[in-house]
């Protein structure tokens, strides 16, 4: 099934309009968001977003993960919240990788990374995408498990942003919380010349 918002750019200046993926239960500090999906519109114009529910492990040589950073992903690997949802990252002659693949009923329902011993330092971090662009991401240590969830929350923002980006959402408040009623698979988000949001479902 495929998802989809418009926007509509109802105010005076170009923007740069971002979908980010939130979740409540998230426990650990250091998963980001990401800059998920980004788009540029100019006032008065509207345009597309669209994505599937189809989940990806990543990963990428970030060097150390911080916000306004930007998370290239280097390699991705296709992965549900059922099976297929656990991974090894290892490094294997000077080259970092994903291996074994497999299904862990431990973490149904999330997407689990191990990092085995040979991962450096402040080099490279792990995480998990959505329709093949990445939505969460870890700094990566040796020997750590990550968990990263599922069943996210959509949040709309504006500003100047570039997809990847690594944010720091309790600095974002222009924001808007997208949701998809059962059955329903497309919303309007118009941004007003006030920079207020107004969502709308399309039945």
């Amino acid at each position: 099934m495929t998802y989809s918002v418009m926007i509509k750019n109802n105010s005076d200046e170009i923007r740069d309009f971002c979908i980010f993926q939130t979740n409540a239960n998230i426990k650990d500090p250091y998963i980001k968001s990401l800059a998920w999906q980004v788009l540029k519109l100019t006032p008065n114009a509207m345009g597309r977003i669209m994505w599937t529910m189809d989940y990806n492990f990543v990963w990428a040589q970030t060097g150390h993960l911080q916000a306004g950073g930007l998370f290239k992903t280097a390699e991705m690997s296709k992965a549900t919240p059922f099976e297929n949802n656990a991974i090894t990252f290892t490094k294997k002659e000077q080259s970092y990788q994903f291996i074994d693949l497999t299904t862990d009923r431990n973490y149904t329902g999330l997407l689990h990374v191990k990092n085995d011993p040979t991962i450096a330092l402040q080099e490279v971090s792990v995480g998990s995408g959505m329709s093949n662009a990445a939505v969460f991401a870890r700094q990566a240590e040796p020997n750590m498990s990550i968990n990263f969830p599922t069943q996210n929350e959509y949040v709309i923002t504006f500003g100047y942003f570039t997809k990847g980006e690594v944010l720091d959402t309790n600095q974002i408040s222009n924001s808007a919380v997208i949701k998809f009623p059962p059955n329903v698979y497309e919303v309007t988000a118009i941004l007003n010349p006030d920079n207020t949001w107004s969502l709308q479902t399309n039945e």
